[in-house]
């Protein structure tokens, strides 16, 4: 089954992502890598202007003294990014995870598809994105400027 929600934006209207309900494979990057439960947010805007696209993911790292950062990535359509935030967990001792917020903000032209996934790194080759036990998510856009 997708993964993927095509939708169609209009001005002032929140989109919601189709609902991660799976725990994502162990990331072992310490770079950013897509992960591989990632609920794909797609959709074409109808209007021009500035989109903050965002999500609540339940981010783990697994090993002592590690971190697992998460965040929101445009994977098709070349948007134009303006910021982002990430979403962090440290741990002190042994495992650990929590629901972080993270969001980004784009420049999105009208009748251009745009991807959006939720992207993952971590210290110590021990992370995931979970979902089932932890909690669902999803990935949400709405445009806030022009």
């Amino acid at each position: 089954m997708s993964r993927t929600l095509i939708k169609t934006i209009v001005d002032s209207q929140i989109i919601n992502g189709p609902p991660c309900v799976t725990t994502s494979a162990n990331v072992t990057s310490s770079s950013f890598v897509t992960v591989s439960n990632s609920p794909t947010l797609t959709f074409t805007p109808t209007v021009s202007g500035k989109y903050k696209v965002y999500s609540s993911p339940w981010t783990y790292d697994g090993s002592a003294g590690g971190y697992g950062v998460s965040r929101i990535f445009n994977t098709a359509g070349g948007a134009s990014l303006i910021k982002e935030s990430w979403g962090t967990v440290y741990g002190n001792s042994g495992d650990h995870g929590s629901s972080t917020y993270i969001e980004s903000t784009y420049n999105l032209v009208a009748g251009v598809s745009y991807s959006f996934d939720i992207q993952m790194l971590t210290s110590t080759g021990v992370g995931l994105i979970g979902s089932a036990p932890y909690t669902q998510f999803n990935i949400c856009a709405e445009k806030i400027g022009s």
